[in-house]
């Protein structure tokens, strides 16, 4: 049997003195989309950054590919970044977030000129296939900071889709980013892993996001993993 693309083991993590995690465990099967749910603070980005090693455990293991994150040295851990697509919410700090000093077309090309085994002219290719497809064709020569909120994720979801990652983690999907064409963003997700593979761990607020997108179903309330028949019921009340 495969070892799952992501798994959480009893994690435990307290940030600020608070409880924010408390001994969650779930896995990401390998190909599926695992959608994690719940209410702002519910430690859904938490979890994301512990997967790409941002954030450490308190007590526990997050495993990707089997490798336990928070153990790699620096250089196991920069190449296991290069294997992952990653979109924060627009803003987030660090090496995920947008260059602002870049157009949106050079911030699409830049994982993919890093990977040193593309011809600018295949660079081109998939980045002017990313610019279509998310509808940021018109935007290419403009700076991240000359676009709107939304554009900025439609962005962000461009540059992380672009390398043909093998994981792909999505945070905050959902909030702005499709309110002019409803589902036609969580489509296009089942079409890229249709063609292309790749294993998705993917964090909302949004039930019909939810729904149509997951394979698996991961809900997190106060930091616990709880019964994803209660998924309802615990966001109407905004404790999930």
């Amino acid at each position: 049997m495969d070892l799952p693309a992501i798994e959480f083991v009893e994690v435990r993590t307290s940030v600020e003195r608070r409880r924010a995690l408390r001994g969650v465990s779930f896995a990401v099967p390998r190909h599926s989309i695992t959608v994690l749910i719940g209410a702002s603070g519910a430690g859904k980005t938490l979890c994301l950054r512990h997967v790409i090693g941002l954030q450490a455990q308190d007590f526990g293991e997050v495993l990707v590919d089997g490798l336990p994150v928070a153990r790699l040295r620096s250089r196991e851990l920069a190449g296991l970044r290069r294997r992952f697509g990653v979109m924060f919410a627009p803003g987030a700090p660090g090496a995920f977030a947008l260059f602002g000093s870049m157009s949106v077309y050079d911030n699409i090309a830049l994982p993919l000129r890093l990977r040193g085994d593309l011809t600018e002219a295949h660079v081109r290719e998939r980045v002017l296939q990313q610019l279509e497809e998310l509808g940021l064709a018109e935007h290419a020569p403009r700076r991240p900071d000359e676009l709107s909120r939304q554009l900025r994720k439609r962005a962000a979801l461009a540059r992380a889709l672009a390398p043909f990652p093998e994981f792909v983690l999505l945070d905050d999907f959902g909030a702005g980013i499709d309110e002019t064409t409803p589902g036609r963003l969580c489509d296009l997700i089942h079409e890229r892993r249709a063609r292309e593979g790749g294993s998705y761990l993917i964090a909302t607020r949004d039930i019909d996001v939810a729904r149509r997108m997951a394979d698996e179903l991961v809900v997190l309330r106060e930091g616990r993993i709880v019964d994803p028949e209660a998924v309802e019921e615990a966001l109407a009340s905004g404790d999930c």
